[in-house]
């Protein structure tokens, strides 16, 4: 079950520990033939390292996507956010409350009775934390390209793409 894009260094045998034993070796073997299990761990290690480096920001990766877009996206709604970043409107909805709560965020304008059809903006304090975090956005993209060229880069947004928008 062997493919071009999954040869490369190999994550089963000895680490700091030690050699696995065989059975567990031979299990992480057939894991690692798995495209999901490679997109997983590097999903893993890209959140751990943001956690690790910006918690300071008090502020999760979507959290700072809805103000990002917000400040972009001028009058923009709670729908419209949850369709371009393809989650749930509930999850959307948690986030806009979060966020409204902490001073970050606030209901704009007249909108219908449905919060999720009335406009956002930024408060200042949201104008500020935004500024601050994409700051980070930056520093962190730098570690997650770190070890790839601009053609790695390319591919794997390209090949991510083909995953997620398959509609």
């Amino acid at each position: 079950m062997s493919t071009e894009l999954l040869d490369g260094p190999e994550l089963a045998g000895p680490g700091p520990e030690g050699a696995l034993p065989a059975d567990q070796a031979r299990a992480l073997a057939e894991l690692e033939q798995i495209m999901g299990f490679h997109i997983s761990l590097a999903e893993l290690a890209i959140k751990a390292h943001f956690q690790k480096n910006y918690a300071h920001l008090g502020l999760t990766q979507k959290q700072i996507a809805v103000l990002w877009l917000v400040d972009s996206c001028p009058g923009i709604i709670q729908v419209d956010i949850a369709r371009m970043l393809r989650v749930q409107r509930a999850t959307i909805a948690g986030v806009v409350t979060i966020l409204t709560a902490r001073g970050l965020l606030r209901r704009a304008g007249p909108g219908s009775e449905d919060a999720r059809h009335v406009p956002l903006e930024l408060t200042g304090e949201g104008k500020a934390a935004l500024t601050e975090s994409k700051t980070a956005i930056e520093s962190h993209e730098n570690w997650v390209k770190q070890r790839l060229s601009a053609a790695d880069q390319r591919a794997i947004a390209a090949l991510m793409t083909k995953i997620y928008d398959n509609d």
